[in-house]
């Protein structure tokens, strides 16, 4: 009796994990309105899977394969608080052209749910189309959204972008204007007054995040700008160390649970958007990237 039992229970949990997503496999996603398609509306992207490893990007179908993406039950997160939930279902996919694999694959919101909204006001999460009306949102299974390093954000002064400078002119480059909007460019010689902050973070053990970009003129060039013009962040400590171009903060939260903050960015550059997952230390753990043509 009590083999029979016990095997009724082992049948009852597998029962059970097999209704649970990908049998308890933390996932990390976002709640968009997907870049250039306005037939969409609202999805969810699964982003992530978390394996022992670290973080896998779910960007092609050989790595998507193996996660039970049919139905999900999903956390939505911002600011370290949970802010609501909800269930997804997977619509299928199937396309002769691999590349539009990660730009299309997404996930349907299950009918008669409520789904927050949190309005882009800045347009900050502009992409190769335009911004979306509402921001992205941070979506985990499995997972947690709480933020224990609590990031949050503060206004950069003068002297922590003149702090940066250095860093920002290695890696963004020259920039070249049109003085009086002629064909003919001229270099820019910025200097750090020419900079300004888009956004600044900083968390509970004085760590800050800060992207600054050149303040728009009205002398620029025609054509695709310089990346100077772009906005790039950097990780101010003792010392600043460059994270990347075309970089916007999404949230930051404890999506694996193991006590420590990952901070998910928007990624927007030429022909390509996408996200990008930092590790708490700000190391890239993974990227899920797409383009349109």
């Amino acid at each position: 009796m009590k083999h029979c039992g016990f095997l009724l229970f082992v049948s009852i949990a597998i029962m059970l994990c097999l209704l649970e997503t990908a049998c308890g496999q933390t996932l990390l996603g976002v709640l968009e309105e997907p870049q250039c398609n306005d037939r969409n509306g609202t999805a969810v992207r699964a982003l992530f899977a978390k394996s022992e490893a670290g973080w896998i990007s779910l960007s092609s179908q050989s790595a998507a394969r193996g996660i039970d993406l049919e139905k999900i039950n999903w956390v939505i997160g911002l600011h370290g608080r949970e802010i609501g939930k909800i269930k997804t279902l997977d619509p299928g996919f199937s396309t002769p052209y691999q590349w539009t694999y990660p730009r299309d694959k997404l996930l349907n919101i299950s009918p008669n749910q409520t789904i927050p909204r949190v309005a882009d006001k800045l347009h900050l999460f502009a992409g190769w189309c335009r911004a979306p009306k509402n921001r992205p949102l941070v979506v985990v299974s499995n997972g947690s959204v709480s933020d224990p390093d609590n990031w949050e954000p503060f206004k950069p002064e003068a002297s922590l972008i003149a702090r940066v400078f250095v860093q920002f002119r290695k890696h963004a480059g020259p920039a070249v204007i049109c003085p009086g909007h002629s064909d003919s460019s001229v270099v820019f010689s910025y200097t750090s007054n020419d900079l300004e902050a888009l956004a600044g973070y900083k968390d509970r053990s004085g760590r800050k995040l800060i992207s600054v970009r050149l303040k728009p003129r009205t002398d620029g060039c025609e054509g695709p700008p310089d990346e100077a013009w772009d906005s790039h962040t950097f990780l101010v400590t003792t010392q600043s160390t460059y994270l990347g171009a075309g970089l916007t903060l999404v949230d930051a939260g404890d999506y694996d649970a193991n006590g420590k903050s990952a901070l998910l960015f928007w990624f927007g550059g030429y022909n390509q958007d996408g996200y990008v997952l930092f590790s708490s230390d700000l190391a890239k753990e993974a990227d899920y990237l797409w383009q349109y043509h």
